[in-house]
């Protein structure tokens, strides 16, 4: 995943066309965690003592960096993922397969999707998840679509994000770019 400082540089080097032409779908911006424990003090309260140890193997085990943290300012695009589900929706979670791949035990597999186009507007919907989503500080209705707006800050689990529409996210850059 990219920081923001990588868009801006790219945008700097071949300008707003380019960049609006080659980033043409919605970004989230990561913002910092709201995960205040660690990974293992979280699963103790929703594991047995052996599903616990095994999970702890294997985030020691070889591959465990495949489960990265998500920083602040990294940005992951709502596009559909090749060979995912649901042609229709955008779909976020922690399975492998999810379109935006969020690894953390407080993601659902399948949390939320996202619906919609540029010009119709887009809707965010909580997948009847576990430890709910947010838009702009309002817990969802599971199954029922929430607007958003460039700049609505949305979160899924512990992870904050900003949502921008590609056309709002080349102003944010374009904003950040040096004159």
């Amino acid at each position: 995943m990219q920081r923001l400082e990588w868009y801006r540089d790219w945008f700097e080097r071949r300008g707003r066309a380019a960049f609006a032409a080659e980033f043409a779908y919605p970004a989230l911006v990561a913002r910092e965690n709201l995960e205040t424990e660690t990974e293992a003090s979280f699963h103790t309260a929703f594991m047995s003592r052996t599903q616990f140890l095994a999970e702890l193997q294997k985030t020691a085990a070889p591959g465990a960096e495949e489960r990265p943290l998500i920083r602040a300012g990294e940005v992951r695009f709502v596009q559909k993922a090749k060979g995912a589900a649901f042609a229709d929706r955008v779909g976020v979670g922690r399975a492998r397969n999810a379109d935006v791949w969020l690894p953390n035990p407080r993601v659902s597999k399948y949390h939320a999707y996202f619906s919609g186009t540029a010009r119709d507007g887009y809707t965010l919907t909580d997948a009847d998840s576990r430890n709910g989503t947010w838009v702009d500080g309002n817990k969802l209705t599971p199954r029922e679509p929430a607007p958003l707006a460039d700049g609505s800050e949305v979160i899924f689990g512990p992870h904050r994000f900003t949502f921008f529409t590609a056309e709002g996210f080349c102003e944010s850059i374009a904003r950040r770019a040096r004159a």
